[in-house]
């Protein structure tokens, strides 16, 4: 028996619909699409601890955490030098180190003004998840 052909175009018409509608459902209510959406400290560490990895391409995180915004890290010398001074430890920090041609892609997360992750040739170095687990993450994740 073959039905009409208004029935399987309309049968085809829900199954697309309901399709799209699953994925942007997925997509909104993800940790990905949470912080997106919020910005919010608590859904970043989460997917900094659990989604992203040392390794991961600069493409595989935009696609997690967004664009993010872009530089040469030149902030981040200063910044921590003010914060730290001498006894700041650039080692623990980074442990894979700085070099002239790493990209710095800046990460809002309220309350801390910005979090930053590095890019060596597109692949993201100096990520330990470790530093956004547990229950006193926002001073690990200052380290």
């Amino acid at each position: 028996m073959q039905f009409p052909r208004r029935f399987r175009l309309a049968s085809l018409f829900a199954i697309v619909t309901v399709s799209a509608l699953s994925i942007a459902a997925h997509n909104y209510f993800s940790a990905s699409g949470r912080y997106k959406r919020n910005g919010d400290v608590e859904t970043f560490c989460l997917l900094l601890a659990t989604r992203i990895e040392a390794g991961d391409t600069l493409a595989e995180v935009s696609s997690i955490l967004g664009p993010g915004t872009q530089t040469d890290g030149s902030y981040t010398e200063t910044m921590t030098s003010v914060m730290f001074g001498a006894r700041f430890d650039s080692v623990s920090r980074w442990p894979d180190g700085i070099e002239d041609n790493d990209l710095f892609v800046l990460y809002r997360a309220d309350p801390k003004p910005t979090y930053e992750l590095q890019f060596r040739d597109g692949i993201l170095v100096n990520h330990d998840p470790s530093w956004y687990e547990g229950p006193n993450v926002m001073v690990t994740a200052l380290r």
